[in-house]
């Protein structure tokens, strides 16, 4: 997945801020180590169905200094209490490469930091694999009002969603709430979402979470 080309993200000073966008690997399902094949078995006409298709991101934006208090999180707690690792994951070329191992999920590490007082802390991941579902199938059933908390050591910082919504993926490089790095602080969570079409090169939407910090 090559870098078509750029835009501009964000409001305030981040919109005078040009940035390349770039592609979450996750066209069709994670195979495991040693496994081929295509998409997974399932419903296809699910509304929020397997997924696992290319999610665009901006690049990495400057990060102000960072106080103690702020943390790269090192886990993250869904409802219904789950909790799994995260773990940095960054740019090869044109590519955010999020963990194969699809229970556990990636922080960009071009977002905010928790606990910044500005921009979003991108988290993203793939839901399936050739063996079934991983970690962020979950997002499918999450509302609004749900808590998603993220830690690392003794820093533990909760966030409340406040938007769920589907996102043609063509669109989201044009989303400035998903990338800006100078709006107010989020938590923002991608997957992908949709009927699976491999003439089509996978999945046709991302679900993006969007949780605001609970003080």
């Amino acid at each position: 997945m090559r870098l078509p080309r750029s835009v501009r993200v964000g409001s305030g000073a981040a919109a005078s801020l040009l940035v390349p966008l770039l592609l979450l690997g996750c066209a069709a399902p994670v195979a495991p180590s040693g496994a081929r094949g295509g998409a997974p078995g399932g419903d296809a006409s699910d509304p929020v169905a397997a997924a696992s298709s290319p999610v665009p991101v901006a690049s990495e934006a400057p990060q102000a200094e960072r106080a103690s208090s702020r943390f790269v999180p090192e886990r993250i707690g869904l409802p219904g209490g789950v909790e799994a690792p995260v773990v940095p994951v960054s740019t090869v070329g044109a590519e955010l490469v999020v963990p194969e191992d699809v229970s556990q999920v990636g922080w960009w590490d071009g977002s905010s930091w928790v606990g910044d007082p500005f921009g979003s802390v991108v988290v993203a991941g793939h839901v399936d694999s050739l063996d079934g579902f991983g970690l962020f199938h979950r997002l499918w059933s999450t509302e609004v009002g749900d808590e998603v908390v993220l830690s690392a050591g003794e820093g533990r910082q909760a966030y409340r969603v406040s938007e769920v919504r589907r996102v043609p993926r063509t669109d989201l490089v044009d989303d400035g709430e998903v990338f800006d790095a100078d709006g107010d602080p989020r938590l923002v969570l991608l997957t992908c979402v949709g009927a699976y079409d491999a003439a089509r090169g996978g999945y046709p939407e991302n679900l993006v979470v969007v949780a605001r910090p609970v003080r």
